[in-house]
């Protein structure tokens, strides 16, 4: 057995069990932020615009679609993945804490 295989055997349990926490979290935080009903629901308790309430999935999409198309040809060269893995990831969870911090200070400030 090399010496790789043996740092993997020996931070599995670790690994997985992280991996396990990060995904129910994600899971968890996803499940409150549907961008088919929860989102536009939020939204609708602070404005009117039906445009705008109707604009959120698109936008969704379009937030999703549009970095790949900036970031392929920068991804094709890279010689690793995980180090642009892990801080993409830390992008796509930042969004989830300002959702959160949002419902939490807008009925503070009369918002909803």
């Amino acid at each position: 057995m090399n010496s790789i295989e043996q740092f993997a055997r020996k931070n599995l349990r670790f690994n997985v069990t992280i991996g396990l926490i990060d995904a129910a979290f994600f899971g968890f935080g996803w499940g409150f932020s549907s961008f088919g009903t929860i989102i536009p629901l939020f939204v609708s308790q602070m404005t009117d615009s039906a445009i705008l309430i109707g604009l959120i999935p698109a936008i969704h999409a379009v937030g999703w679609q549009l970095p790949q198309l900036f970031t392929a040809n920068q991804v094709s060269r890279l010689r690793r993945y995980k180090p642009m893995v892990l801080w993409m990831t830390i992008h796509e969870r930042i969004p989830f804490l300002g959702l959160a911090l949002a419902a939490w200070l807008f009925p503070r400030f009369g918002l909803c």
